[in-house]
Parts: C-alpha cells; structure tokens; sequence
C-alpha cells in the first residue's frame, strides 16, 4: 500500500553512535567498526536547521528541549569527542545530515530509555540536572560503592593492566582516589578521569545517581558513556516516508565477535503520569433480615 503522508512535522531521534576498540585516539586511520548514520530531507527551515542533540538545542516551545543541556544551562553536554556531524548533501539527497562516531564504545553504552540520555526529566525516570555532568562522585576507592559480581562493574584500585592498550602504561591510583569511570573491554583507550576531590567540578565526570528512577545498569556509571551520542531530526510537514542509512566500518586484524548496535525512537514526552483506575469498593454487605 502507499505510504502514509504525515500532515504534521515529527521527530525522530537515532543513539548510541561509538566505534569499536580503537588503536589510537583520535584514530589515525578508520576506526574499527566505525559507525556512520546519514538521513536527509530534513526540516532546514526550523530555526535549528532540522536537527539537534545534546549542546544544540531545538526550539524553546518544544518539549524536548527543557532536556537537552547547552551553553545557556549550568553545564554544556558537549558531543564534538563523539560526534562528527555535516550537514548538506549526501549519497544522492538534499538537506541530510551525516553523522560519523569519533569515540569507542561498548554495549553496556545502550541507553534503554529516552529518560536515560536526557536531563531533568524528574518523575520520569530523568538521570540528574545538566549541573551534574561536570560534577565529580563522592565515593573513592577505599569506599567503593560497586559489587563485584553485579551489574555494574568494580571499580579498580592499584595498577590497571590493560593488555591490549596499544601503548598506554598501567595506571596506579593510591588508595582514596576518586575515579570517574573505570576499565571496560574491549575498550583499548582509557576513559577513566581522576578528579581533585570528591563534588569537584570537572568535564564530563558526573557519574549517574544511584537513586530510584535510574536503572541498576546505569547507576554510579560515567554520564558520559551514554549521554553524548545521539542526534534528533526534524522531517518537515507531507512527509510520506523517511530512509537512513546506517554503514558500520570494517574491523581489519579485530576479533569478529564484536559488532554495533543501532537504536531509534520518537520524541514524544509524557507531561503527567497516568496512574491505573482506583479499586472497586467492595461489594454492600446484604440487609440483615
């Protein structure tokens, strides 16, 4: 049948976009299994050009930009590490967008909500404030909050070996020190900062709240592992269909048991929650006779 023609400009948002175990950063040649996502006919006429992410925002009328952080809010979720966006013409359209992944990443990454991958969004399962990007955790590692065994993996104290760092030293943290972060295969760059002091401001080591509303998975993991890496467009107005195309790079000398995961959504933002019916009252007792 033919495609439905939409009467309405809509949204949709397209995650997660990182590289496999990289040799270098920034990588030299063509990181292994680089992602590259291009879509086009996008809405150029909005005053945002038809896209926007973390660090550009949409217009302040749309709901989704109460949950985006730029430079107009205490702290700017900055994507240029992870993201190479161009805007123009590509593979044959107009008005597209290309989106091509700067910085490793590992399955773990995946957000699972929209909620996971935005700020303020409270009630709803919303991960902290865009204050909290920059804000360093409290624990240290001879008050390491993780379990081993669990969900989320244990921070490391004392030397870190990674043995297939192309040419990083081990790393020694003493005893007390707070860490952002922590070593995750098949990672080969290190993404671990070392903050001054516990509440310390410092770019991107804001950490998840261990706190009702955010996954298990997700909790005292790096903000930035997950919240970088996603574009939303706008498609205009009579829109019939949309296409993308999604091109991961070739993994040359790699393992083959690694690959990418590509995930999408629309935008839509509940504004209240909607709770199930009450119980029915119990029935009336009979009359006594």
């Amino acid at each position: 049948p033919p495609a439905a023609t939409i009467d309405f400009g809509f949204d949709m948002c397209f995650f997660d976009f990182d590289t496999g175990p990289q040799e270098s950063d920034p990588a030299s040649v063509e990181p292994n299994l680089g992602e590259r996502f291009t879509t086009c006919g996008l809405d150029v006429e909005t005053s945002y050009g038809g896209y926007y992410h973390h660090g550009k925002k949409p217009d302040s009328s749309m709901l989704v930009s109460q949950v985006l952080c730029d430079d107009t809010d205490a702290a700017t979720i900055d994507t240029s590490a992870y993201m190479d966006i161009q805007t123009g013409s590509f593979l044959g359209g107009t008005n597209c967008i290309q989106v091509e992944a700067l910085k490793e990443g590992a399955g773990s990454d995946n957000p699972r909500l929209f909620s996971e991958v935005t700020m303020g969004l409270g009630a709803f399962g919303g991960a902290g404030t865009c204050a909290d990007y920059d804000v360093c955790p409290s624990y240290s590692c001879e008050s390491d909050p993780w379990t081993c065994g669990g969900n989320v993996p244990c921070m490391t104290c004392g030397p870190i070996d990674y043995p297939d760092y192309a040419s990083e030293a081990d790393v020694t943290y003493p005893t007390g020190t707070i860490l952002s972060g922590y070593p995750r295969s098949p990672g080969r760059m290190p993404d671990v900062i070392e903050c001054p002091s516990a509440g310390a401001t410092l770019t991107g080591a804001g950490v998840y709240p261990a706190t009702e509303g955010v996954e298990e998975r997700l909790q005292l993991r790096p903000y930035r592992y997950t919240m970088p890496k996603f574009v939303c467009v706008t498609y205009p107005e009579g829109t019939a269909e949309f296409s993308v195309t999604y091109r991961v790079g070739p993994n040359p000398g790699g393992d083959p048991g690694y690959g990418r995961a590509f995930l999408f959504a629309g935008t839509g933002l509940a504004t209240s929650c909607v709770e199930p019916p009450p119980p029915s009252p119990p029935p009336t007792p009979p009359s006594p006779p």
